[in-house]
């Protein structure tokens, strides 16, 4: 009897599910970056290696330094950089052969210019209208100023845009349910 909140998988299911997923993957031509943080477990990661998949995605600089000590060397953290976490950044981006990170404004790239000794791949995050974070899609200006400062950065290398509709901001409007 299970007395306490326990993760249960079936092995069979889930790995049938990697599968699937790593095959459509490639037949278009894309690479699966799938998200770790869910499991945030190497015993689940090694099923997704056991598939053929070199590259994940994790939510958080602990989560990727997690991973990393586990074998994997190309790692997306899908959050927008903190800049109190740069240091961590540089040690990471100096142990694994590819870090890519989420950043939209000049406190990151400040932080990142400043700190970083090898290179790092960076999105740039487009706020979806969820107010999230990134910058809003009618600012291309500042977008391809942004842009512009990351490839001409010696440690800093675009790598695409990135979004996430996230949940929708409901406001109350004064109407009545």
């Amino acid at each position: 009897m299970v007395k306490s909140p326990t993760l249960l998988l079936d092995e069979e299911i889930c790995r049938a599910n990697i599968q699937r997923m790593v095959e459509k993957a490639e037949r278009h031509a894309l690479t699966l970056k799938p998200h770790f943080k869910t499991h945030q477990s190497a015993a689940i990661g090694e099923w997704f290696r056991d598939e053929g998949v070199r590259s994940i995605t994790v939510s958080s600089v602990q989560m990727a330094e997690y991973f990393a000590e586990h074998g994997w060397n190309d790692i997306t953290i899908g959050f927008p950089v903190n800049i109190r976490e740069v240091e961590m950044l540089k040690t990471l981006s100096e142990q694994i052969d590819t870090l890519s990170l989420f950043a939209y404004n000049d406190y990151a790239l400040d932080a990142l210019e400043k700190n970083l000794r090898t290179p790092v791949q960076i999105y740039i995050e487009i706020d979806t209208g969820a107010n999230r974070s990134g910058l809003a899609p009618h600012q291309p200006e500042e977008i391809s100023r942004i842009k512009n400062r990351i490839e001409s950065s010696a440690n800093m290398q675009f790598k695409g845009f990135y979004s996430h509709p996230g949940t929708p901001i409901l406001r109350d409007q004064g109407r009545k349910s």
